[in-house]
């Protein structure tokens, strides 16, 4: 729901989700769907925060944190961004835009951009 444009079905899914399953093993995953649609909506201080708190969630991995630079990224904050990208590269070096997209297929073209672009700023394409 994410990853087509439908922001909002998503975050009250994955709100639903988290409030079903409070202690979930796989909470980092709901938290970086409510990222990602903060950032279908251009809500980037939101997406900031989700990622983040999905990295601070057991068992996040290394598209997690690229979750985390890309928002970072879109809300402005280089520094965070690039402290995450380091995270992720240092996890799995091999990762790139190719991989993300493989893991991600997203059908909202706009959202797809701005991630690209943000990849694009963090040298990962």
């Amino acid at each position: 729901q994410a990853l087509d444009g439908r922001a909002d079905t998503a975050r009250e899914s994955s709100q639903l989700a988290m409030s079903l399953s409070p202690l979930d093993p796989l909470s980092y995953g709901m938290f970086g769907v409510q990222a990602m649609a903060a950032m279908s909506q251009e809500d980037y201080v939101e997406a900031k925060q989700m990622s983040e708190k999905a990295m601070q969630s057991p068992g996040a991995h290394f598209y997690i944190a690229i979750i985390a630079a890309i928002a970072n990224e879109l809300q402005g904050d280089k520094k965070a961004a690039h402290r995450w990208r380091a995270h992720a590269l240092k996890n799995r070096p091999d990762v790139n835009a190719d991989m993300f997209f493989a893991a991600f297929p997203f059908r909202n073209s706009d959202l797809r951009r701005k991630v690209n672009r943000a990849l694009t700023e963090l040298d990962l394409v």
